[in-house]
């Protein structure tokens, strides 16, 4: 499988690791609603879905945002992200994923 094979909502993970105990995303805050006004922050529990898996995963640590445009990083280590925000975080499943 090559990188032009991948697409939004795959994770990429060895056979011999499977992602048991974290991993980091690069996602796009769609809508968020919650508490906090709309902000995601370190301890947000969303469902992640991924091919037939549907597992709770806990936002372990917001590790940057980055420009849509330029694509360059904006903030390092953000204390929050909101709707429209392009960050990278590293989560950690509560269940075998």
């Amino acid at each position: 499988m090559s990188r032009r094979d991948l697409g939004p909502g795959m994770l990429v993970s060895p056979k011999a690791v499977p992602l048991t105990k974290r991993f980091i995303a690069r996602l796009m805050v769609v809508n968020h609603t919650g508490e906090g006004k709309g902000e995601i922050r370190v301890g947000y529990k969303p469902f992640v879905d991924c091919h037939m898996a549907h597992v709770p995963c806990n936002f372990s640590a917001l590790l940057k945002t980055i420009d849509k445009k330029t694509k360059k990083v904006e903030v390092e280590k953000p204390e929050a992200i909101g709707k429209g925000a392009l960050a990278i975080v590293e989560m950690t499943p509560l269940k075998q994923l």
